[in-house]
């Protein structure tokens, strides 16, 4: 039996980004609530840790980027950064300003001109600032229809944006979940790593997670995070002391590190993933 891919993910937007009813673009969760005017901080300095932390670790990774944080970062991190992710890992977009597309948590349904403009605006600005073309697409909050599915299959290689244990190809385009299970006790658990960040989960369980998925022989492992999350709550709406910060860091790096240890699995990117199973399938 083959090993089983693992796909590491992250997604590169706005500072604890979340839905504004009545307004297709989000903003920044605070502990007073969600600010319009969104911050970049905490995802760019976490952007730059995790690409340290995949480089001592010898990872490749899939970067889902904001336009506009893809914009931010290129005034606040390392230009030197910035290369080594181009040239070392993938780029996939993850829309232009974290629009909820389907209008399902802010009430305002997008048109498909609206939606055409947002994921063209996002991918321009990925082209302008990484001088490679996002290959895939994670839609924000994982909100999808038929309307964004017709642009996204115009545009990209493959969509992410749900959960589940194979990948789903129709028409000759495919999606690859972020993989879901369930845990010992019967609760769901994902390949997102967002209870792990807010303190929730730990790192045990996403291992359990991985040997379940090499198991029941997934197509391949889905493990995401934001880079903002080791860096900010979500839950708090507030950026972690130093200490919590370094310490969730760790323990993405201890995940990822027993994972690659393990002769079971191999760390791949989403294309490589998906060029894998096509393969296999004869898809």
């Amino acid at each position: 039996m083959g090993k089983t891919p693992v796909a590491f993910t992250v997604d590169v937007d706005r500072d604890a980004a979340d839905f504004i009813a009545g307004k297709a673009e989000g903003g920044t969760r605070t502990a007073k609530g969600v600010s319009e005017k969104a911050s970049f901080s905490a995802s760019a300095t976490g952007m730059g840790e995790i690409l340290l932390l995949l480089d001592e670790l010898g990872i490749p990774a899939t970067f889902f980027l904001e336009g506009k944080t893809a914009s931010e970062l290129e005034n606040n991190i390392d230009k030197k950064l910035l290369h080594t992710m181009a040239k070392r890992h993938e780029i996939g977009s993850h829309g232009n300003e974290h629009e909820d597309y389907t209008g399902q948590n802010t009430g305002v349904v997008m048109s498909r001109a609206e939606i055409e403009k947002s994921i063209e605006e996002g991918s321009k600005s990925i082209r302008r600032v990484f001088a490679t073309r996002p290959q895939g697409f994670r839609a924000p909050y994982m909100h999808y229809n038929e309307a964004l599915d017709t642009i996204i299959r115009r545009s990209f290689d493959y969509d992410s944006s749900f959960y589940g244990k194979e990948i789903v190809c129709e028409r000759g385009f495919c999606r690859i979940p972020v993989f879901e299970d369930v845990d010992a006790e019967g609760k769901k658990i994902t390949g997102y790593l967002w209870p792990l960040m807010e303190g929730k989960r730990t790192p045990a369980d996403y291992l359990k997670l991985a040997s379940s998925a090499a198991k029941k022989r997934a197509d391949v492992l889905v493990l995401s995070t934001h880079s903002w999350h080791h860096k900010y709550s979500f839950d708090k709406g507030k950026p972690k002391p130093k200490a919590r910060a370094d310490g969730d860091l760790k323990k993405i790096g201890l995940v990822l590190k027993k994972i690659k240890a393990n002769p079971k699995f191999e760390f791949v990117t989403m294309s490589v993933a998906l060029k894998s199973v096509r393969q296999k399938k004869g898809l």
